[in-house]
């Protein structure tokens, strides 16, 4: 890996399939520094047709092309997504000889999707009625948060009556679970346009209303919500996404741990799972979790290195903010806006550094923990 990458200090907090965009993001990078060093300007190439210095891309920015396809072979071989694998492993040793412990990989998965099919058959059965079906369909109108939430509750209503119709048993949930992980694990994030066939992003909001309304599954439910946050950014669903995000963070907030570092490690995971989003989700972002006392403390005490991504997005937001304000308003107004994002922007700068000056111990109390799975 390129030496100043931070790629194997955020790995530990994503999910596996989240790692796999970030790899592909390393490929990309090894493309563009290739394309930048074969079409440099004319102007700027020696007479011989080289590059000077400084007009080629910095050997310790590009990433060695083999490393980053092993690393992700490696990867794939830990999740079912085995048509992917195959082809990684074709595209490494320039064969189409297929190894051993490659061979049933795929029959197994069918396997196991067909078996947790058939524990929570009963329960597939109420989550394909007509009814739901109908339901699921339908959109809120644009921006009426009153007409989401109203179609919401009487899908959970709905849902529930069936439920109780249908005898559906705590085993039959438990299942459900273990039925969209595997999907989730298979690549079936979410339902495709146009496709009427359910993926993961469909049965985890059921399990966790059931969670919630039947089985008082409080780990379940919070297990679902990053499953669904994993599903819509994967599907680049960013909308939606945002809401999941929103939704964990109360979670997250208002849960009771058994140990006060899992609620540290949850919100340090926030943190990485977000930060690479399109800009447009960061502005709101960054006011939901950069600059709030909690979110800045498990920064501090789980993941140093994420300094330097909030602070190149702060200071984009901040930049972006100020241009909009002085187009709308007067210059006074305008810089007595700049004066206080400033001060603004020193006290939170004094509050990281005192808080990961008194937190240095429980950094290495952190490392215990297990990234989420």
């Amino acid at each position: 890996m390129a030496e100043y990458d931070n790629t194997q200090k955020i790995a530990p907090f994503l999910d596996k399939h989240l790692l796999l965009q970030l790899l592909d993001h390393a490929l990309e990078q090894k493309v563009r520094a290739r394309a930048a060093r074969t079409h440099a300007p004319t102007h700027t190439r020696r007479a011989d047709g080289s590059l000077p210095a400084r007009a080629r891309a910095p050997r310790e920015q590009v990433y060695d092309e083999k490393q980053v396809l092993q690393a992700q072979l490696n990867l794939l071989k830990k999740t079912k997504l085995i048509d992917a694998a195959l082809e990684k492993h074709k595209a490494i040793h320039k064969t189409d000889e297929v190894p051993a412990d490659m061979k049933d990989l795929r029959t197994n998965a069918v396997q196991q999707l067909k078996e947790l099919k058939a524990d929570c058959k009963q329960l597939l059965t109420v989550i394909e009625d007509p009814a739901l079906a109908k339901m699921r369909a339908e959109k809120p109108s644009e921006g009426k948060e009153s007409t989401k939430a109203s179609l919401e509750k009487a899908f959970k209503e709905t849902l529930m009556q069936l439920v109780d119709k249908n005898g559906i048993e705590d085993a039959h949930v438990d299942a459900l679970y273990k039925y969209a992980k595997l999907h989730y694990e298979c690549g079936n994030y979410g339902m495709a346009e146009g496709s009427d066939k359910m993926g993961a992003g469909e049965y985890l909001p059921i399990f966790r209303i059931l969670c919630k309304e039947k089985t008082g599954n409080a780990d379940g439910a919070l297990s679902a919500l990053w499953g669904k946050l994993a599903t819509d950014i994967l599907l680049e669903q960013w909308d939606e996404a945002f809401d999941d995000v929103k939704e964990l963070r109360d979670f997250v907030d208002a849960k009771t741990f058994r140990d006060p570092l899992q609620q540290l490690q949850q919100r340090s995971w926030i943190l990485h799972w977000v930060i690479r989003w399109p800009l447009k989700i960061h502005y709101n972002i960054h006011e939901m979790y950069i600059y709030t006392h909690a979110y800045i403390y498990a920064n501090a005490c789980t993941s140093i290195h994420m300094h330097t991504h909030v602070c190149a997005h702060r200071h984009t937001h901040t930049h972006t903010c100020t241009h909009i304000h002085a187009r709308a308003h007067t210059h006074r107004t305008h810089t007595q806006t700049h004066t206080h994002t400033h001060t603004r922007t020193r006290t939170r700068a004094r509050a990281r550094a005192h808080t990961h000056t008194r937190t240095r111990e429980v950094s290495s109390a952190l490392k215990s923990l297990l990234p989420y799975e």
